[in-house]
Formats: structure tokens, sequence, C-alpha cells
């Protein structure tokens, strides 16, 4: 399965984690147990995506041209917001995503390589989906 996000290919993503978060107002009642408690969602639901993977690249310069420089230019700390593609979301939403595009930024990208692999690098990104 082909992820991408801004175009870029991700190559072999290991891992999709998505984190939905409420913002829940909790206000404990004195002299109340916990099932008296008044719960408000004042702040909607926030969806948080962490991805784990592998680009393996023919060369360390198309490591760097075709993966590590392009995805370093979208954290540019003025972000727009950007289009990331998951065929799991586009199987697993029932077509509330269209075609399972998402529209997210990019909150971390986190990159590792090794010497003795110079042509591969394991990676973890963390995106945050709103509308952009």
């Amino acid at each position: 399965m082909a992820y991408f996000i801004s175009g870029i290919a991700l190559g072999e993503v290991s891992t999709e984690r998505h984190s939905l978060k409420g913002d829940i107002d909790a206000f404990p009642m004195p002299g109340a147990v916990s099932s008296g408690c008044q719960l408000t969602d004042y702040g909607g639901v926030l969806r948080k995506i962490h991805l784990e993977g592998e680009y393996n690249a023919a060369s360390e310069q198309a490591l760097q041209n075709l993966f590590i420089i392009p995805l370093e230019s979208v954290l540019n700390g003025n972000q727009t917001g950007t289009i990331f593609y998951s065929p799991f979301m586009d199987l697993a939403s029932g077509g509330s995503y269209s075609n399972g595009s998402i529209a997210v930024m990019v909150e971390d990208f986190q990159w590792t390589y090794s010497k003795g692999a110079a042509t591969t690098a394991t990676w973890a990104l963390e995106l945050v989906e709103g509308h952009i």
C-alpha cells in the first residue's frame, strides 16, 4: 500500500496509529461520587496520526533528494497544510475521507540514518488533521 504526503512517497509504512482526543471539561461535584461529575465537551475533537516506516533509495543522494529534503521542507515554520494519503483510511473510513486523502499539518518528522545502510532511513511522522 502506498502512502504519500505532499506528493512525497513515504516508502514502507510499518505503523499507522490514529489518536482522537476530545477537549472535555470535568467538574466533580462536592460530596458526590464520580458518576455525579459534570462533563462538558467544549473543544471538539483533535486527530493525530502517527506513522513509522522505512525509506529505501537507490543511492545516498537519492535518499536525501527524494525523501529527507522534501519532507523537511514541508515542516518549514510557516505551514499552510498539506494532503496526506492513507490507503488504510481509504478502506476504513466508509467514504468519509475522499479517497483516503486527509488535510494535515506536520507536527514532527524524525529520521535515522545508519552508517551501515547508507541508502535507508527509518523515520517517524506526527500529523495533525484539520481544515486547511
